[in-house]
């Protein structure tokens, strides 16, 4: 009896350490959620200017707000012990990663086809527009700034929403699926602002890029193949507004 009372006596602060942390990597994550996303979130409304990316001046602020915060979280991140990275996919780039990148981002457009097509033909107005597609580029001098803040978007939100996010959901015990489900729609949740169908398809980008990323296990490959993504949409619509 005393045998397994001094057994189970030595369990029990390894279980409390164990709870300890857990509620600390998930008080962590709500933080940064809280901090990072969450009030563009709460105040997302229908008036975003399509045109934007035709101004210099909107690239150097949102650079200027998004490159510190894509250095806060890799410096949490870095400081979390022996093999931080592991759990997060954070890996050097790789020249694989390039054409691996330029798939992905064909892949997003892959999924999005079927829902393209639903929409031209079952609602009213463009494709684009029912999947929330509506930025505008009209300056092409603007292409170089461009596709530095497209790719910037890809590293920042690829490195919360699939290293960062789903690498801390899969830390505190949660499954690869619930994990999965909880990405994927935080992901989304920042397009419900344009309707259900711009939501719906930004989930289906979530879940193809969740998938490269997985399989992969490299977050150069999804967040080229994201920066990618948005580049084209601004390209299309510069070419577009030429024919």
């Amino acid at each position: 009896m005393s045998k397994d009372y001094n057994g189970f006596s030595r369990i029990l602060p390894n279980i409390s350490c164990m709870l300890r942390y857990k509620k600390s990597d998930i008080l962590e994550l709500i933080l940064l959620f809280a901090a990072f996303f969450l009030p563009g979130y709460i105040f997302q409304n229908q008036e975003v200017d399509p045109l934007i990316f035709n101004s210099a001046a909107f690239h150097g602020m949102y650079l200027l707000q998004t490159l510190p915060m894509i250095a806060l979280l890799l410096f949490l991140l870095c400081r979390k012990g022996h093999h931080w990275w592991v759990p997060y996919r954070l890996t050097s780039i790789h020249w694989k990663d390039i054409p691996f990148g330029i798939l992905s981002g064909i892949a997003v457009w892959a999924a999005l086809l079927p829902l393209l097509l639903i929409s031209s033909l079952f609602l009213s107005g463009p494709a684009e527009d029912a999947v929330g597609i509506d930025w505008k580029l009209h300056n092409a001098a603007m292409l170089p700034l461009v596709l530095i803040t497209s790719l910037t978007t890809g590293y920042w939100e690829e490195l919360f929403f699939r290293s960062y996010l789903d690498g801390q959901l899969r830390k505190i015990g949660l499954s690869r699926a619930w994990a999965a489900v909880i990405g994927i729609v935080l992901f989304a949740s920042g397009h419900l602002y344009q309707g259900p169908i711009p939501a719906l398809g930004t989930a289906l980008i979530g879940a193809v890029l969740l998938f490269i990323f997985r399989y992969r296990r490299s977050l150069h490959t999804v967040a080229l193949g994201h920066g990618l993504y948005n580049f084209s949409v601004l390209l299309l619509s510069l070419v577009s507004d030429f024919g």
